[in-house]
């Protein structure tokens, strides 16, 4: 056991290219589903570095310490894991009275102001449709309430909450998520490319008229779930991202006085917590935020070609012009045809199906699947222009 322990980790650490991703599985437990997943991720992965590795769940636990608890489940059913290597990131190790923020929690911290701000328009929308002759609330009213709702989804309390803490005060929340909008607000006009915030907002309201005038009266619940999944994910996003900051900072410090990454430093810098954010709330944030969430999100590397796509279908949404290449299009074109199916079995399923949806915001079906045919058949990318309004 010893000496295939240290073959095995001989083998990991001489990995040619080092970014090589690695589908580890132990033979003994894989099931036929689990050969299928392995088989699905290999053609995902194409043309990308990649090896299957037979990995004895008792070794796994000495060579990979941070898996996620519920990867590790899985994995003891004969399921397996996506493993890639996390880079280094060349940062200069601040002190401790220096609180200036580094570029990945800027963008999640904005990115949570727009959503904020947004998605309050939205809700206060959902409030007015509510009306009816039991019920009539004021443009005002609804707002309020809609504040009250984003708010307390906005609102992170914290992971290890001490002994005696006090519990936040709906003011408290409300001063948040008011702070959260104001600074918002200031923004919305440069990301969606519209002359004043206020457009947006009345955007956003005439969107849930039409979809339920559409769909129903019943379709508000749904609306109003989403808005709070959507503020839940942009705030975790933000709390995640300066965790991992802090995590590369103690790295990078560490690695300067030659001494080994801490357990708590591995579990923050690979996201092994079983409370961490799905791939399905984090598509969401790439977008509508226009994130990379693989940058903070390492668990997910694995998913960052898709991530990318959904910030270019966030882009084009939001009205700018975006450049599509070969391996871009293929990733789109298998999601447009993968949600024709309606099945969301899986993590990937629920992926295609939330980047289909954005992309079919821009154009129809039959507009998309000539001009991502044309450009994965002829490998040149192309500019892809929105639609005129």
């Amino acid at each position: 056991m010893n000496q295939n322990f240290l073959a095995l980790k001989t083998r990991l650490e001489n990995l040619d290219p080092p970014d090589t991703i690695l589908i580890v599985h132990d033979r003994r437990f894989t099931t036929e589903a689990g050969r299928d997943e392995i088989e699905a991720k290999r053609i995902f992965l194409r043309d990308r570095p990649c090896e299957t590795i037979d990995i004895p769940i008792e070794l796994l636990r000495k060579l990979f310490n941070f898996v996620p608890p519920g990867e590790l489940v899985r994995y003891g059913k004969g399921f397996p894991i996506v493993v890639m290597a996390v880079e280094r990131e060349d940062l200069d190790v601040r002190q401790k009275h220096d609180r200036h923020d580094g570029d990945l929690v800027k963008a999640a911290k904005q990115a949570l102001e727009i959503e904020s701000f947004r998605l309050t328009g939205r809700q206060a929308g959902v409030e007015l449709a509510r009306n009816t002759r039991l019920r009539d609330l004021t443009g005002a009213e609804a707002e309020y309430r809609a504040r009250q709702t984003i708010g307390v989804a906005a609102f992170r309390n914290p992971m290890k909450p001490e002994l005696y803490a006090i519990v936040p005060t709906i003011d408290a929340i409300m001063r948040l998520v008011n702070g959260l909008i104001d600074r918002g607000r200031r923004l919305v006009a440069a990301f969606f490319g519209i002359p004043t915030a206020n457009e947006l907002i009345t955007a956003e309201k005439a969107d849930v008229r039409t979809i339920m005038h559409e769909r129903g009266a019943g379709i508000l619940e749904h609306i109003e779930q989403d808005n709070i999944g959507r503020v839940r994910g942009v705030a975790g996003n933000r709390d995640r991202a300066g965790l991992f900051v802090k995590a590369m900072e103690s790295w990078v410090k560490r690695s300067v006085s030659k001494k080994p990454i801490t357990w708590p430093g591995g579990v923050e810098l690979t996201n092994a917590v079983a409370e961490r954010m799905t791939a399905t709330e984090l598509m969401k944030v790439a977008i509508s935020g226009d994130q990379q969430p693989s940058d903070v999100h390492k668990n997910l590397l694995i998913e960052k070609p898709r991530f990318e796509v959904g910030r270019l279908m966030g882009r084009l949404s939001r009205g700018q012009a975006i450049g599509l290449d070969a391996q871009q299009a293929r990733v789109l074109r298998l999601a447009i045809i993968k949600r024709g199916f309606g099945c969301l079995e899986t993590q990937s399923d629920s992926l295609n199906f939330l980047l289909a949806d954005a992309a079919l915001r821009c154009f129809g079906v039959v507009t998309w699947m000539k001009t991502l045919d044309r450009i994965v058949s002829t490998g040149i990318a192309e500019e892809i222009r929105p639609q005129p309004k």
